[in-house]
């Protein structure tokens, strides 16, 4: 499989909503705000499209997630709100969405890995996409359902992989531009700030 370029993927990220969010084991909580502010500020150093999904959230579901409402304002302004159907791929605004940005890659992350995620990469990979499953911008209920959702994907040769391998892909090295623009902002948002590298 050859490595990703920066100018064919796209972000997509699943659920990101209180609710969600809430019942997530506490040290998950703080690793995925932490891994999804880095990613964020990389996505956009990268210029990669990022695009956000979101249901019901005015019922169980809740609002957007406060770190995403700070790290990524015009993701969220722009989110597509689905219906309650785990596979965004059902939506015909969501579909339009990821057509329009012209990657063949999909990044994806979201809450929670065994449903939303689950569905929605193997729809993609249905629709001949390459996807890799964000893991560390992901998170599940439960320690169970998190893994069982992962061995399937795999099984189904749809890779879990985290941000930064996939970033450090694109930039493939340190000397590159994106490398240089990669650095740039692990000094700034994550060594200097003493938050430490993100997944």
């Amino acid at each position: 499989m050859a490595l990703l370029n920066a100018d064919e993927a796209v972000i997509v990220l699943l659920d990101m909503q209180s609710s969600v969010f809430s019942v997530l084991p506490e040290e998950s909580r703080k690793h995925l705000t932490h891994n999804l502010n880095g990613t964020m500020a990389i996505a956009q150093a990268f210029g990669l499209p990022v695009i956000l999904s979101t249901m019901l959230e005015n019922g169980p579901q809740g609002g957007v997630l406060d770190v995403l409402e700070k790290a990524a304002p015009g993701v969220v302004a722009a989110r597509i709100q689905r219906n309650g159907i785990f596979d965004a791929f059902t939506d015909r605004a969501f579909t339009d969405a990821i057509a329009s940005t012209g990657r063949s890659t999909v990044l994806l992350g979201g809450l929670d890995l065994a449903m939303s995620v689950s569905h929605t990469a193997m729809s993609a990979r249905d629709r001949g996409l390459n996807v890799r499953v964000l893991v560390n911008c992901s998170g599940s209920p439960t320690p169970l359902g998190g893994e069982l959702a992962l061995r399937r994907l795999e099984a189904m040769g749809i890779l879990p992989t985290t941000s930064m391998t996939c970033f450090g892909e694109m930039a493939r090295g340190l000397s590159t531009e994106l490398g240089a623009r990669m650095m740039q902002v692990i000094v700034d948002k994550m060594v200097l700030s003493g938050d430490g590298p993100i997944d």
